[in-house]
Parts: structure tokens; C-alpha cells; sequence
């Protein structure tokens, strides 16, 4: 709720819909200033009869006037006179409520002062030096349900016009929205995304700006990702005649380390065309209904016997998606490498997991390691990004692989996302869709923790809690 609340005040509809009703509520309060300021600012036919008036009750009461005439008088008009000179006394209608205290003065000529608030109305008359006649006129029930029904209507036409504003309003400003999903969908990854021109004015320019923007950024991210892949593709050749003029140099030390070089160009070739296939050719995953559970231990089963080791925590039931097993499996495979890479031997395990949440299934990856710069979390994702920037043979790779990763979940419509903090460690979590099974997915509520198998041909959801490989 205060997230909610948080959100809301912050909102720029909200932030308009306040400016709008203070606006409403300043124009009610200058037109009501500026009413009695007009008033007071010459003598109108109003006034000019209320003083008569005002002269004329005067007369009826007499000099000094006559109390018992002014309780017939008072009677008669319904009103309260009040007689401020010597022998004080007040006739006519007593009220419980008179709002003396909030009554606004509008007339003030000469010996008659006239105040009034909402039906209420006092006349103030001077007849000497310190002696005053007060006449208080109070409205009729049926003036003040008028004035009432007057008040909810004000308030019902305002809330309604407000309400027409701050829709037209919403209407006018669609573009803010578009312009705010489309910058999601660049921060996502999604180039290719438009956002519509139907508007006018100077945010119609901005809407085509921006896709101007998004397809000039476009066309030269997808340059450089074309001429990655040429290159890649023209490597490829030379290598391969490297690799057999390399057999026939024999052994020796000279040999070996070359050949581990050409190893690491090739792998990386590889990655990258991988990667590249996955981002562009969706259609050729060799998708199948497959046991999520049973590739992440055929996955933990790769790399058995590295240090720290890798626990895994896995659902007693099957938990099915529709994936392509090799994919998973090397995207699985490469999560824990890196894991394991950067835990140390001393460690606590690499810990391996799947759960439910939903709709999707969860695959997650946690080290105990270092963990990673906050400044680094937003490009692990991009090719040849390495938080250890020196390349050494202790750590290899080349930074490809989170980005085969990200292809790899991407292409089958999940999610990945890495959350690390210094001297915490890292996790890595990978949303998959769920397979659609009538009568339930067929999941079992217990779970089970267990060292990844210790022999890669062993069923992993046989294995027993905390083996170890």
C-alpha cells in the first residue's frame, strides 16, 4: 500500500489532476474576492435600496425606538433587532446558530453597514455617537435546502468537469505512456519496437524522433552483429587449415600451446555463432516436452568433481516445459561453470534449484563467492564483457558466455535476471513457461537437497539427501 500510495503522488496524471483542481479552486476564490470587490467599488441599485430600507425600519422603531414594536416588527419579518444604547435589549427571533464570527461585510455607506454569509444577512444602522440598531435576517428552511442542494451541486459539477479534464487530459498525453514502454522495450533489448504516431503537435515530433532514434540505433547494433558474424564466419576456414597444419608439426611445447590457442578462437567462434543462431533463428529449437529437473542434474553432472562441488535442490515431482533439452542443458552448464569459477575452493557449495512460481518454472544458480560490482550487473549480458578484464588462463573465456545465455533463455521465451552483491555472492535466476498438463501439472509439494550425482549416468532424483558427486 505505501509503494502504491508512493507511486500514485509521484505519477504525473496525479501531479496534473492536483495543478487542474487547484486551479479550479483559486478561479472560485478570485471570482468570489472579485464579486464583493465589484460591490464595494461604486453604489449599485441594491444599495442603494438596502439603505432605504435600513431608513425605513429606523423610522418604524422611532427615536428612542419602541421595544415592544420592535418584537411585533421582529415577528412579523423574521428577524432579531438588536438596540445597543441606553436600556439595551434584544426582540424578535433568537436563533440557536448565527454566524457572526464568519459573516463577510460588503456595504459599508455612510451610518448602514451590511455583512452577510450563505442566507444570513445583518444591517447595521449608526443612529448616534455610540447607539446602533442591529437587524438580523435569517433564511427560510426552504432557502437554506436550496443552499444546500446549491452546495452538492457545485461540488457534483465540479468533481465531473474535473473528471472529463483529467481524461481528456490522459488522452492528450498517450504518448508519455508510449514513449515510456518503448524505453522499457530498449532497456529489454527490443530494438525493433515502435511506438505510435497517432498525436499531434510537438509530441507527435517526439514520438517519430524517437523511432527515428530506436532505427538508426538499430541498424548499427545489427551492423556490428553482422560484421561479428562475417568475421566469424570467415575464421572459421583458416582455423581449421591451422588446426591440420598443426598435426603435422608433431608434439613439443611450442605445439601444445598453440593448439590450446586455436581451441579457445574456435570456441569462441563457436559461441558467437551460437549465440547469433539463437537471437535470429528461434523456429530451429528442437523444442520437446522435457523434465527441467532431470537436465539440471544432467547438467550438474557435467561438472562433477570440481571444487567447491554443487548441491541440488529440486522438487520431488517432474516440473515440464517445452525447451529444447541441449539448449538447457548448455545454458545450465555455463551458469554453473561460472559459478564454480569464481567460488572458492573452501566455498560452500554451488547451490542449484527449480521451484514453481506460477505460471513459470524457476531455475536458479547460487555461488558463494566474491560476488560482483554493482556497476558491472548492467553489462554481463554483452558480448565480451568480463568483470576480470585480464583474460588469464586461470579464469578463460572470453565473456561470451552470459550472452549465450541470455540468446538461449530469450529464445525460449523466458527470463534472466542476476542479482550479486560483494562478499554475498551471486544468483542467477531463469524463468521458464511451464507446460500446460490437464489435472495439474503433476508437481509434488516436497523437496529434496542432495549433492549433484556422484556417477553421471545415475538418476539424479534418485540420489539421496546430501550426496555428493
Amino acid at each position: 500500500m505505501p509503494n502504491l500510495l508512493h507511486r500514485a503522488t509521484g505519477s504525473l496524471f496525479t501531479r496534473l489532476a492536483l495543478i487542474l483542481l487547484l486551479a479550479a479552486i483559486a478561479v472560485n476564490v478570485v471570482t468570489y474576492h472579485l464579486f464583493f470587490s465589484v460591490q464595494s467599488w461604486g453604489q449599485t441599485a441594491l444599495e442603494r435600496n438596502l439603505e432605504e430600507y435600513a431608513a425605513h425600519l429606523v423610522r418604524e422603531l422611532g427615536s428612542p425606538p419602541d421595544r415592544t414594536r420592535a418584537a411585533e416588527l421582529g415577528m412579523r419579518l423574521d428577524m432579531r433587532i438588536t438596540w445597543d444604547g441606553p436600556g439595551a435589549w434584544v426582540e424578535g427571533r433568537n436563533p440557536e446558530h448565527f454566524p457572526e464570527e464568519h459573516l463577510k461585510s460588503w456595504l459599508e455607506d455612510g451610518p448602514v453597514q451590511v455583512a452577510s454569509l450563505h442566507g444570513y444577512h445583518r444591517i447595521r444602522v449608526r443612529i448616534a455617537s455610540g447607539q446602533t440598531l442591529t437587524f438580523d435576517l435569517f433564511p427560510t428552511q426552504a432557502e437554506r435546502t436550496a443552499l444546500r442542494r446549491y452546495g452538492w451541486l457545485f461540488l457534483g459539477l465540479t468533481a465531473l468537469i474535473m473528471l472529463v479534464g483529467y481524461g481528456f487530459m490522459r488522452y492528450l498525453l498517450r504518448p508519455v505512456c508510449w514513449l515510456t514502454e518503448g524505453a522499457r522495450a530498449v532497456r529489454d533489448g527490443d530494438l525493433a519496437h515502435r511506438v505510435p504516431e497517432a498525436c499531434r503537435g510537438e509530441l507527435r515530433d517526439l514520438t517519430q524522433t524517437f523511432n527515428q532514434m530506436l532505427a538508426r540505433l538499430e541498424g548499427v547494433v545489427q551492423g556490428q552483429q553482422r560484421l561479428l558474424l562475417d568475421v566469424s564466419h570467415e575464421l572459421r576456414t583458416p582455423i581449421t587449415r591451422l588446426k591440420l597444419r598443426l598435426e603435422l608439426c608433431g608434439d613439443g611445447p611450442e605445439v601444445g600451446a598453440m593448439r590450446g590457442d586455436l581451441r579457445e578462437m574456435q570456441d569462441m567462434i563457436t559461441t558467437l555463432l551460437e549465440a547469433a543462431r539463437m537471437r535470429h533463428e528461434i523456429g530451429m529449437l528442437h523444442r520437446e516436452p522435457a523434465d527441467l529437473g532431470a537436465l539440471a542434474g544432467a547438467a550438474a553432472g557435467r561438472v562433477a568433481g570440481r571444487a567447491p562441488g554443487v548441491v541440488l535442490r529440486l522438487p520431488a515431482g517432474p516440473v515440464r516445459s517445452l525447451v529444447d533439452p541441449a539448449q538447457v542443458v548448455t545454458l545450465l552448464g555455463n551458469l554453473l561453470d561460472n559459478a564454480l569459477k569464481y567460488s572458492g575452493s573452501e566455498a560452500a557449495p554451488v547451490e542449484l534449484g527449480l521451484e514453481i512460481q506460477g505460471a513459470v518454472a524457476a531455475l536458479t544458480v547460487r555461488d558463494h563467492g566474491a560476488g560482483i560490482p554493482a556497476e558491472a550487473l548492467p553489462h554481463l549480458f554483452e558480448p565480451f564483457f568480463r568483470v576480470d578484464e585480464s583474460r588469464t588462463r586461470e579464469t578463460g573465456g572470453f565473456g561470451l558466455g552470459l550472452a549465450l545465455c541470455q540468446a538461449i533463455v530469450h529464445a525460449h521465451g523466458g527470463h534472466i535476471a542476476v542479482r550479486s552483491q560483494r562478499g554475498w555472492g551471486t544468483l542467477v535466476t531463469v524463468l521458464l513457461p511451464l507446460v500446460a498438463q490437464e489435472g495439474g501439472t503433476g508437481m509434488g509439494c516436497a523437496t529434496s537437497q542432495r549433492k549433484a550425482g556422484r556417477s553421471p549416468g545415475r538418476n539424479p532424483r534418485k540420489a539421496g539427501r546430501g550426496e555428493r558427486i
